[in-house]
């Protein structure tokens, strides 16, 4: 009895264990997922019941992920009613889903919510939606694109890897985020003909894609649009397109490509890698062509360029064409894009204008090596890595007519002899390296022509009693400039927090007197030459609207760090000695932001010492800072070395790559600081069009800008002209006042 009291005992036990098991096994697989939400795993099946919304999660940290074999088991997932939005990830790896049931009260799902479901194929979507996070349904077995009727965007990667082969925006999306169908199975996509915006990579990767419909006036394809199309053989890009991205078309399948007139540039990688390629036409209003815009184009042999001049980004053209091209590839107005030949000592054609980078490509065990080249005259430019890894180059002869050399325009190691005259952009290059100078001839400075600082130069200097804090100039000057400016704030800025004297306004000025192009009377009446000039209230507008137009957009922007530009200044220096006018130079301390200017003369010979440095030509110069010049106020330099000074100001020349000042870009045409004319109109109340007359459509135009008609536009002379009571406010008091104006002058 003993015996069967035990073995009884032990039966009892094992056949409690299995109860037990499954009571603690359904206890793991359920729990909470919000606030008021629970879940529960059962019989392959997860439900959510509860109200609001779940949890976010990071992928894989769901409580159900806890036993693989369990969430593996998942095959269907239902959501009951009263839940409204479904977290980041909440879903994510649950990829044995082949259904899926959500509720009416649904109004969110989010990033990568109920993504990496390939066995998914059809989702009833609640017409409740009214966010989808970043990859809601990326990289899921869905057929049809789901476009919530409430909102007007999708985002990044929403559709991106599906089985979606055919889609159709409709007209009340606006927006398509990044890479919204990317690596789809998609064949044809259907843009509504509405302005809508259209994400990077939007249909990238869709390597069955055949058919694309863009909007109607579409003006710009955005980065990596159609990349790694494959399949897209043909495709017109709409007359209306004047922007494409980078990558925009690269590896895909086209055969011949067409550019609309109004595209100016073609980016980076543009048509990179498309193997079909085969002709492309490119207008003329295209000016520049990124890097390897065309790179790896195996059959594209036929290309139509410009005739102008255009920039090109290092292999941006392909070398199934370029290796056709003879020896000299020259491309748009000359420039020399590669040499193709095997002579080591080259002699550029006379119709090259410029080098540009890579034209002597580094070719690896080069049996024959660039040993010299003679650049013709009558090139201009000479661009970064023209002669790229050129080691055995030894000697470059370079005419006066290069006003541009690259530093390093020569890589690779070489050291070669810079064959050129005195105060050339080659002199600047050569000391720039170190690279040994051979003049072509003897320096031959002109005749010295004295300045004569008694009538030729302003009598009264950058005083800041005369010119106060801040620019004080004649409102309709400003609004002239404001006009003229594509940086209207940095103006404003400028004039608010960036006073710093008006230095360059009065070299500006005195070299616009010497030009012709203003008179001393213009300064003030009763003046006869410049030195008579008094700082009346127009002097001062005048001097400081010169002195603005540095700050007009940013490629006026001054000085500019290269040691060419002293080349630059000498070479005014003996323009001025031959009669022509002085020029503006300036400089700025590096690291501290200010700067100053003067104007520059004449060119002396003689023998100074500065700080223990000996120097044997100095520029003379104006120095608006100083009543009477000192020699101390001059510009040095030194005629072998190119180092220079400027003693006043405490800034020397200390090597290419440790400035303590920079030398600017003098400005030797007056009709460059001329731009913007102070005297190019006058203001007439009334005229908001500007015509030069006041007329009912003044009154027109004012009337809309007050009421922001999206067609109206006025112009900041215009306002000036506009603004009866000047108030600096427009009102419909002032189309009352130019009426008037009308009824009167009738």
């Amino acid at each position: 009895m003993k015996m069967m009291s035990i073995l009884t005992a032990g039966i009892l036990t094992l056949s409690a264990m299995p109860l037990q098991f499954a009571e603690a096994s359904k206890a793991e697989y359920s729990g909470t997922c919000g606030e008021n939400i629970t879940w529960e795993i059962e019989d392959g099946v997860l439900t959510l019941t509860g109200s609001g919304a779940t949890r976010d999660y990071a992928e894989g940290t769901a409580t159900w992920m806890l036993n693989k074999d369990e969430y593996g088991s998942v095959r269907k997932i239902a959501v009951s009613d009263g839940i409204t939005s479904l977290g980041r990830n909440i879903f994510s790896l649950l990829n044995n889903v082949d259904e899926i049931a959500l509720p009416d009260t649904l109004t969110a799902i989010g990033e990568n919510a109920l993504s990496n479901k390939p066995l998914l194929t059809a989702l009833q979507m609640p017409e409740s939606i009214t966010y989808l996070g970043d990859g809601a349904f990326s990289n899921s077995g869905l057929t049809e694109a789901y476009f919530p009727p409430d909102m007007d965007d999708l985002p990044a990667r929403c559709y991106a890897g599906t089985n979606i082969k055919s889609v159709q925006i409709p007209a009340h999306i606006k927006r398509l985020g990044k890479n919204c169908f990317s690596d789809s199975a998609l064949e044809e996509c259907i843009f509504p003909d509405n302005d809508i915006e259209i994400g990077a990579g939007c249909l990238s990767g869709c390597t069955h894609l055949t058919n694309v419909h863009l909007p109607e006036g579409i003006h710009a394809l955005p980065d990596g649009l159609l990349n790694g199309c494959t399949a897209l053989e043909a495709f017109e890009i709409p007359e209306s397109v004047s922007l494409l991205g980078n990558g925009t078309f690269a590896s895909c399948g086209l055969h011949t490509v067409s550019l609309p007139a109004g595209i100016t540039a073609l980016p980076e990688g543009c048509f990179q890698q498309c193997p079909k390629l085969e002709s492309v036409y490119i207008p003329d209003s295209v000016a520049d062509i990124g890097s390897k815009c065309f790179y790896d184009c195996p059959l594209l042999t036929e290309i139509r360029l410009p005739e102008s001049t255009v920039r090109f980004g290092v292999n941006a053209l392909p070398e199934s064409w370029v290796s056709q091209q003879g020896d000299f590839v020259t491309v748009c107005g000359g420039q020399l894009y590669q040499y193709n030949g095997t002579d080591e000592n080259v002699i550029l054609p006379e119709s090259v204008t410029a080098v540009l980078t890579n034209a002597f490509p580094h070719r690896f065990n080069d049996p024959h090596p660039l040993h010299s080249v003679v650049i013709n005259d009558g090139c201009r430019t000479v661009e970064s890595g023209a002669f790229n890894f050129c080691y055995a180059l030894e000697s470059m002869t370079i005419p006066d007519s290069v006003t541009s050399i690259a530093a390093d325009a020569v890589t690779g190691g070489a050291s070669p002899e810079i064959h050129a005259n005195y105060y050339t952009a080659a002199h600047a290059f050569s000391v720039q390296n170190g690279f040994p100078f051979v003049p072509l001839q003897e320096e031959k400075l002109p005749a010295m022509r004295e300045p004569d600082y008694a009538s030729e130069t302003l009598s009264f200097g950058n005083n800041p009693g005369l010119f106060g804090d801040g620019y004080q100039m004649s409102a309709w000057a400003m609004a002239e400039l404001l006009d003229a400016s594509q940086r209207p704030e940095k103006i404003a800025e400028d004039a608010a927090k960036q006073w710093g004297g008006s230095c360059f306004g009065l070299s500006a000025v005195t070299v616009l007197v010497h030009a012709g192009l203003l008179s001393p009377q213009d300064l003030d009446p009763d003046a006869e030459t410049l030195h008579d000039v008094k700082p009346t209230e127009q002097a001062v507008s005048i001097i400081n609207y010169y002195h603005m137009i540095q700050s007009l957009d940013a490629s006026q922007t001054m000085p500019v760090p290269q040691l060419q530009n002293l080349v630059l200044a000498v070479q005014y220096a003996e323009q001025y000695q031959n009669g022509g006018d002085p020029f503006v130079l300036s400089f700025q301390r590096v690291g501290s932001g200010s700067g100053h200017a003067v104007v520059g003369y004449c060119i002396e010979c003689g023998e100074w010492e500065w700080d223990g440095v000996t120097y044997d030509r100095r520029i003379r110069t104006w120095d608006c800072n100083y009543s009477a010049q000192t020699d101390k106020s001059q510009f040095y330099f030194d005629s072998s070395t190119l180092h220079w000074c400027i003693p006043a100001y405490g800034v020397y020349y200390a090597g290419e790559n440790d400035f303590n000042a920079r030398v600017g870009i003098p400005c030797g045409d007056a009709e460059t600081l001329n731009r913007y004319p102070y005297f190019a109109s006058s203001p007439l109340a009334g005229d908001a069009d500007l015509s030069g007359a006041v007329e009912l459509s003044d009154a027109v135009l004012l009337a809309k800008f007050i009421c922001e008609q999206a067609d109206s536009t006025l112009s900041y002379r215009g306002a000036f002209n506009a603004d009866s009571n000047a108030d600096e406010i427009m009102t419909v008091d002032d189309v009352t006042a130019i009426l008037r104006k009308i009824a009167k002058l009738k």
